[in-house]
């Protein structure tokens, strides 16, 4: 597995409109937005032999976005940027740098990036049944 320094910036080659490609789609699950089309780059770095794990890196320009069920469970560490997370209860949640949260399968509530959000993230899909 290779690193990469925390000031590297994401080759350009990453760099997606709308919905990044591939696994990482539940990290930007369907929903209405405010700003209509935010930029995303994503890197998957790790992708487990059974399938059902992943991280990587997400980034995401400033938007809202209702989430009617999250549909994975996500460990989620901010690396820069600024997002208000509210669950249907209304009680709000914000996360800057250095913070870590968990993001579970059946949330649902809203996501607020209010600046440039950069975040690592690890997924555990659910398992597949036979």
């Amino acid at each position: 597995m290779t690193g990469r320094r925390r000031d590297e910036q994401f080759p350009r080659s990453l760099a997606v409109r709308g919905r990044p490609e591939g696994r990482h789609g539940a990290i930007a699950p369907d929903g209405p937005r405010e700003v209509d089309d935010p930029k995303e780059l994503s890197h998957t770095f790790f992708t487990n032999a059974a399938g059902n794990v992943t991280a990587g890196v997400w980034e995401c320009s400033p938007c809202k976005e209702e989430i009617a069920r999250y549909g994975v469970d996500e460990l989620c560490t901010v690396l820069s940027g600024s997002v208000t997370v509210t669950g249907a209860d209304g009680v709000a949640h914000t996360f800057g740098p250095g913070d870590s949260f968990v993001m579970p399968q059946d949330f649902k509530g809203t996501w607020h990036i209010t600046e440039t959000l950069r975040k690592f993230w690890m997924i555990v899909e659910p398992p597949k049944e036979a």
